[in-house]
């Protein structure tokens, strides 16, 4: 993979960042946001660019990441593949009959 160009944070995102520390892994996350945390322009994320970046959770209106997901993302580094990262998404909704009665036996 070739070296990107490194951008430099801003103020306000050094800022963005220190708040974000704070959240769970659990909590959904604006391309802005994504944009500060990884270093890429709101522009490269928006258009997906980036091919190994976990998916946007799609039951929603707008691009929304979940933080876990894009700290996984930057704590594999730039030279793992997607394989090594786990970002299967979270199956949502009621179980299927056949697995709750698997899960019976």
């Amino acid at each position: 993979m070739p070296q990107r160009k490194r951008r430099v944070r801003t103020e306000d995102e050094h800022h963005l960042v220190a708040l974000l520390s704070e959240y769970g892994d659990d909590t959904f996350v604006n391309v802005m946001e994504v944009a500060a945390l990884t270093g890429y322009s709101h522009h490269t994320i928006r258009q997906r660019k980036i091919q190994c970046l976990p998916s946007a959770d799609r039951r929603m209106k707008h691009l929304r990441w979940r933080l876990g997901d894009i700290r996984r993302f930057i704590n594999a580094g730039s030279d793992a593949s997607v394989a090594d990262i786990d970002l299967q998404p979270k199956k949502i909704g009621r179980p299927q009959k056949a697995n709750q009665l698997r899960e019976m036996l």
